[in-house]
């Protein structure tokens, strides 16, 4: 359970560098090759089960969970798009359990940059180029860490596609055989006893 609220959050992991250089505008969400590929199917298997993952969300950490909700009621588009991520991570997390110690590492790395940022324009101009040194380490760690999961999501999808690879190739082998057992199952007649 903890591991699952905890991917639930991980969405929510602080400022992104899902580009070169770019901030996402909702921490955590923002350019993603899979959500390109998300399907009507998906968003509504993931919609149906929106009252449990807020829910979730809101007993384990309320600020999250109000982001959430201003983001339903303002960008139903980002809300969708939070929603299948938080999805996406509780998916992740149950086949790899690496997952989790990653993202709590974004996580931690992330609020440690977001500490460094507030009030950094209240500094005095010797303090601020120190802070923005600090600032620079933070965010090349915490770059390193988000490539590092990346990767690790990379090699997942190769496994997946490797997997589907096989199966096809089994497949084409055996194509009498399947094409036949096919057939036959239309073919048979119930049997009445």
């Amino acid at each position: 359970m903890i591991v699952w609220l905890s991917m639930c959050l991980a969405a929510f992991a602080g400022p992104g560098f899902d580009e070169v250089g770019g901030r996402n505008s909702v921490p955590g969400f923002g350019p993603d090759a899979e959500d390109a590929s998300v399907t009507e199917a998906q968003i509504q298997r993931v919609l149906q089960r929106e009252s449990e993952l807020l829910e979730a969300v809101r007993r384990y950490d309320p600020t999250v969970h109000q982001q959430l909700l201003r983001l339903r009621d303002n960008d139903r588009k980002a809300y969708v798009a939070a929603m299948v991520r938080v999805a996406r991570n509780v998916e992740r997390a149950r086949q790899d359990p690496t997952v989790m110690k990653r993202v709590m590492a974004i996580r931690a790395k992330s609020r440690e940059v977001e500490s460094l940022v507030r009030g950094f324009s209240r500094l005095s101009a010797p303090e601020q180029r120190e802070r923005r040194k600090q600032i620079t380490k933070l965010a090349g760690e915490l770059m390193d860490l988000k490539q590092q999961d990346r990767r690790a999501r990379m090699r997942q999808m190769q496994e997946r596609l490797d997997a589907l690879r096989s199966d096809i190739e089994q497949r084409d082998r055996d194509r009498a055989r399947i094409v036949e057992q096919f057939v036959d199952q239309l073919l048979e007649e119930p049997v009445e006893l």
